[in-house]
C-alpha cells in the first residue's frame, strides 16, 4: 500500500525517465506480462520474492557499530554526517 502523496511524488519523478512503463498488481501478475523481459528492482526486505535483476540498495552513510535502538543508532549516523 502507498499514501496519495508518495504515489505522486514517485509518478512525478517517472517524467525523468523515458519508457518508464507503471505497473500496478502483484509480482506474479507483472511476470506473466513481461515474459522473456528482465525486471529490474531494488534489494528491500519486502523484496525478496522477486526474480529478475536485483540491484543494491542506496544508502546515505553507513554505521558499523552496533546500536540498540532507533535513536541510538540515528546519533551514530547523525554524528558521521557531521564528522
Amino acid at each position: 500500500p502507498i499514501g496519495d502523496k508518495p504515489l505522486k511524488f514517485a509518478l512525478e519523478l517517472s517524467q525523468c525517465i523515458e519508457g518508464l512503463q507503471v505497473f500496478v498488481g502483484s509480482f506474479e501478475e507483472l511476470k506473466v506480462l513481461a515474459k522473456g523481459v528482465v525486471i529490474h528492482y531494488k534489494e528491500h526486505p519486502l523484496n525478496s520474492h522477486y526474480v529478475g535483476k536485483e540491484h543494491p540498495r542506496d544508502w546515505l552513510f553507513e554505521v558499523t557499530v552496533p546500536f540498540t535502538s532507533f535513536f541510538n543508532y540515528w546519533k551514530k549516523a547523525k554524528k558521521g554526517f557531521n564528522g
